[in-house]
């Protein structure tokens, strides 16, 4: 299944799309494959904000008292390899084991993809915690958020109270964005 999406790089992205060697590269240094479906959207769109982006979600057990969401935009495969601190000792990183960073939300979460043998694929939001290692302090909660990339895309839509300052202030810079399916 695809979606149509308006999609467009933030100031700080690069504007290309992956290549079939960077995905190989990121995958040598993660120890594992990516899922078919979110190599296929590196391939057409290497991160980037999407229109629609909003979520529902509620998240037992935190601080988080709204169950509307906001994607902020996806990383870029140079912010993979660094948010998913694959040059990090295990014992010193603070991102879930077995998962790569691959997007963030306006409520400060990090969407992540699974890359364990028992859950290849599935997205996750991560309740992040940059002040401790995983498993220490509040560095503890990963809440399922869809089976895949694809069901991810499926869920995201629009929402009059979900808030995204990217989108409001969109096109005043000269920025153009493009219609786009995914994945």
């Amino acid at each position: 299944m695809s979606f149509n999406f308006d999609h467009v790089y933030r100031p700080f992205q690069s504007g290309q799309p992956a290549t079939r060697h960077d995905i190989e590269a990121l995958e040598a240094a993660a120890h594992g494959r990516l899922p078919a479906d979110y190599k296929s959207f590196l391939l057409k769109c290497n991160g980037g904000s999407l229109r629609p982006f909003a979520f529902k979600l509620l998240l037992p057990g935190t601080d988080f008292n709204e169950s509307v969401h906001a994607l902020n935009y996806f990383y870029e495969l140079k912010e993979i390899r660094q948010d998913g601190q694959l040059e990090t000792a295990p014992n010193l990183r603070n991102i879930p084991p077995g998962r790569l960073a691959i997007a963030t939300t306006v409520s400060d979460l990090t969407l992540t993809v699974n890359m364990t043998e028992g859950a290849h694929g599935k997205i996750e939001a991560w309740v992040r915690d940059t002040f401790n290692v995983w498993g220490e302090g509040a560095n503890k909660t990963v809440v399922p958020l869809a089976e895949n990339l694809t069901a991810f895309l499926g869920m995201l839509h629009d929402e009059p109270e979900a808030y995204s300052s990217f989108w409001a202030g969109f096109g005043r810079n000269g920025e153009t964005a493009r219609k786009i399916l995914l994945p």
